[in-house]
């Protein structure tokens, strides 16, 4: 009995939704946490994040790390990035011969990832690029928008193929045991 097309797809979008969010989130979070720890203190990004969503403190008045808004902040950030691997997800399942166009959806990453700051700037967190800087920020997201683009890259190579991602191919998958 061959797999289910619908279902087969559902689970290739889920799984590059799942992994690119997962690399993406990670990547910017490393990069801040590094930033923090040669520049302030460690979590006081997140802790300035948190502070500018949930309290609607200015970012010039951050003046120290609160561990409840870096916790508050961090399960916003997954929620954020699993949104971001969805959305990413179904637009490069929706584009034909994605493998060809890598530098295109690093590019809408990179674009969106920092369209996404000025909006926060702009509306509820006035400051927040001054404080972060623009070329944290460009850096960050655009290690970001690379590593989430290289990771759907090699997905849809091997998919391609019919190799698996993290695995054997199919062909050579054990098959369960009877008793």
């Amino acid at each position: 009995m061959s797999p289910d097309p619908a279902k087969s797809k559902t689970a290739d979008i889920l799984f590059d939704a799942f992994y690119s969010a997962a690399i993406g989130g990670s990547i910017v979070g490393f990069f801040f946490l590094v930033s923090d720890l040669l520049t302030a203190e460690a979590f006081w990004t997140p802790s300035l994040l948190g502070g500018l969503v949930f309290q609607g403190v200015p970012a010039t008045a951050v003046s120290g790390v609160r561990l409840d808004l870096v916790a508050a902040f961090t399960v916003l950030h997954f929620v954020a990035f699993a949104a971001l691997g969805l959305a990413i997800s179904l637009f490069v399942h929706s584009v034909p011969h994605f493998a060809d166009r890598a530098g295109l959806v690093t590019v809408v990453l990179l674009l969106g990832l920092q369209g996404g700051f000025f909006a926060l700037d702009a509306t509820i967190a006035p400051g927040l690029v001054r404080e972060l800087g623009f070329f944290e920020i460009l850096v960050a997201n655009g290690l970001t928008s690379s590593g989430m683009a290289l990771f759907l890259l090699r997905s849809h190579r091997m998919c391609a193929h019919g190799e698996k991602l993290f695995g054997v191919s199919d062909a050579e998958s054990p098959t369960p045991q009877t008793l």
